[in-house]
């Protein structure tokens, strides 16, 4: 009998889309094993028999059967998604080749997750329209944020649908409206080029987000590109503008002639501040996750141990002996480069709450800066690297790179919230230092006046403020007065 009913090794991946379903199954199996041996048997014991090496380190540590058991559960088995699963519900489709039967017996299972209860004839009508409008949605980054809630009401799911609108119209705003504001400082732009195709390419940018190929500003016919006429400083043929100069040189340096000492782009510091409270609000089945190893190839290998020695030195991470453990991911910006990101979807981000802090709306933003007739716009380097955490929270950062476990002393890109708390953090910076006229959305700050006096007045104080804070910013991207 024991022959019979003896399971095979657990060796299945806590991160494939059948783990909780393996897990399950191999369970039973084993419940089933160990209710036909006779005595009382050392079911710890017996289960670390039946486990492989990977598996047994997540439960190395552990004193009893039932501790054991469920810290693997927990790794398995992750918390039911209702949101999602309704989302699957109504969007599965009868597959080609699937009889109705099959079918029929899919959409059953799917049904399992979406916890469907006895609700007020208003509740399911608020339910079915949640539904519809997140699987209506033309934003697929709107409908994955609103799909990582476990539950979500209509109120809460249309304010934050607002709020991830207006932060996605606000960042293509900048995007868009960047290049042309940096135009008079562009060492690679030449400076006899006619404005009337600028000023167009200014407006066509508000209904695309398409860059020309050969100038970099919003897509436009061939025949008006501003570059058409011109020649590339960079390998002197004509038609284009040149790409990715400042590579050549070790710094850029632009002479304003004015009266001020000069901005000097320093070294990443830490801002003065108070440590966010990032991750106040966790769910309370919180436990520690270590997520799998991954491969990468040789080339992602060697960029990610030089990315890592790069944050050690800059003082952004330390050595960790810390139970979470993230992956790293590379990933490439449109340019095609290189950049390092820690995927904390396995780990902290799943037990972290959503802070609310709300971010500024855009079409607020633009009706203030347009009562304005110049302003200047600053980003700040590495934003969050530039905020400390709090020295409880740092654990719950760690990632495994280059072959160790490291975290981070400063606010890291990727988690739950640092999003709000930065944005917390810029709007209590300018009302406690009583900046006037000055904007901030996240590491973008916008200076204004009404005229040159009162925007200089007002920059010089933002100046002064920043090195105050040791906030360290990019050079002054442009001050720019739009015609009247």
């Amino acid at each position: 009998m024991d022959r019979i009913l003896r399971p095979e090794r657990f060796d299945a991946d806590s991160n494939s889309e059948n783990a909780a379903k393996a897990w399950k199954h191999w369970f039973k199996t084993f419940e089933n094993f160990i209710s036909v041996l006779t005595g009382e048997p050392n079911k710890l014991c017996i289960l670390t028999n039946f486990v492989s090496p990977k598996v047994y380190e997540s439960i190395a540590d552990c004193t009893t059967y039932e501790t054991a058991i469920k810290i693997l559960g927990d790794l398995y088995v992750k918390p039911k998604n209702e949101i999602f699963a309704r989302h699957l519900l109504a969007t599965r489709r009868q597959e080609p080749g699937e009889s109705l039967d099959t079918y029929l017996q899919a959409l059953k299972t799917l049904a399992n997750d979406c916890n469907f209860k006895s609700v007020t004839a208003e509740a399911y009508r608020d339910e079915y329209i949640r539904d519809s409008f997140i699987s209506g949605l033309l934003s697929p980054s709107i409908r994955q944020r609103l799909l990582e809630n476990k539950t979500l009401d209509l109120q809460t799911m249309h304010d934050q649908a607002r709020a991830l609108e207006s932060a996605q119209k606000n960042s293509e705003s900048y995007t868009l409206h960047g290049p042309p504001t940096l135009t008079p400082q562009s060492a690679a732009v030449k400076s006899d080029i006619r404005p009337e195709p600028l000023m167009e390419t200014i407006d066509s940018a508000s209904t695309t987000t398409a860059k020309c190929f050969f100038c970099g500003y919003a897509k436009h016919p061939r025949s008006r590109c501003p570059a058409r006429d011109e020649t590339c400083n960079k390998c002197d043929k004509r038609g284009h503008f040149a790409k990715d100069f400042q590579q050549k040189h070790s710094s850029v340096i632009l002479k304003y002639g004015g009266d001020l000492p000069p901005l000097v782009l320093c070294g990443l510091t830490t801002l003065r501040t108070e440590p966010p409270q990032l991750f106040a609000n966790l769910s309370p089945d919180i436990h520690p996750v270590a997520a799998k190893s991954r491969r990468y190839s040789s080339d992602d290998k060697k960029f990610i141990a030089a990315e890592t020695q790069r944050l050690l030195r800059e003082g952004i991470i330390e050595k960790s002996n810390s139970p979470w453990r993230a992956q790293v991911v590379v990933t490439k910006d449109e340019n095609h480069k290189k950049r390092l990101a820690i995927d904390y979807s396995e780990t902290i981000n799943r037990f972290t709450l959503q802070d609310s802090y709300p971010l500024p709306r855009i079409d607020e933003t633009v009706d203030k800066i347009a009562q304005y007739q110049v302003f200047s716009t600053i980003d700040l380097r590495s934003a969050y690297h530039q905020v400390p955490l709090k020295e409880d929270d740092k654990s719950y950062t760690a990632f495994e790179s280059d072959g160790s476990l490291y975290q981070f002393t400063r606010v890291p890109f990727g988690v739950t919230n640092g999003v709000p708390c930065f944005q917390r953090i810029m709007d209590s910076f300018i009302e406690e230092e009583k900046l006037t006229d000055t904007f901030a959305y996240l590491d973008d700050i916008t200076i204004c006046g009404r005229d040159q006096k009162e925007h200089d007045h007002n920059l010089q104080r933002f100046l002064e403020a920043a090195k105050r804070k040791n906030i360290v910013y990019n050079e002054n991207k442009c001050t720019f007065s739009p015609p009247k």
